[in-house]
C-alpha cells in the first residue's frame, strides 16, 4: 500500500503543490515506503514554506531521524516543541525519549 499511497500523494501535490497537508502526507507516506531522504525533502519544502508551522517542523524531525541525521533531528524537534508541538501519545513520548537521550535537557 506505501506504493500506492506514494503514488497518490505525487498526484496530489502535482494539483496543489503549496498544499501543507499534501506535503505532510506525501513525506508519511515517503517514511512508510521506507525513503527517508526524499521524506527530508518535502519535510524541508514545508519547513521553508510554512516556517512557523509546528506540525512541519515535527515531521522533519522524524524524516531526519529515520535518515539518521539525529542532530538535525533533534533540532527540529525542538523547533516543534518550541513552536507549541505537544506530544500526542505514549509513542510520540517514547520516540523523543530515544532521540534525545540526555540531550533534551
Amino acid at each position: 500500500f506505501a506504493a500506492d499511497a506514494v503514488a497518490a500523494g505525487k498526484k496530489a501535490l502535482e494539483l496543489s503543490p503549496s498544499r501543507q497537508e499534501v506535503m505532510l502526507l506525501l513525506a508519511r507516506s515517503y517514511l512508510v515506503a521506507k525513503q527517508p531522504t526524499r521524506a527530508v525533502e518535502l519535510n524541508r519544502k514545508a519547513v521553508a514554506e510554512y516556517p512557523e508551522f509546528r506540525l512541519a517542523h515535527w515531521y522533519l524531525g522524524l524524516a531526519l531521524a529515520a535518515d539518521n541525521q539525529k542532530d538535525e533531528a533533534i533540532k527540529e524537534i525542538r523547533k516543534a516543541m518550541e513552536l507549541g508541538y505537544k506530544l500526542q501519545n505514549s509513542e510520540e513520548e517514547e520516540v523523543v525519549r530515544k532521540l534525545f537521550g540526555d540531550a533534551r535537557r
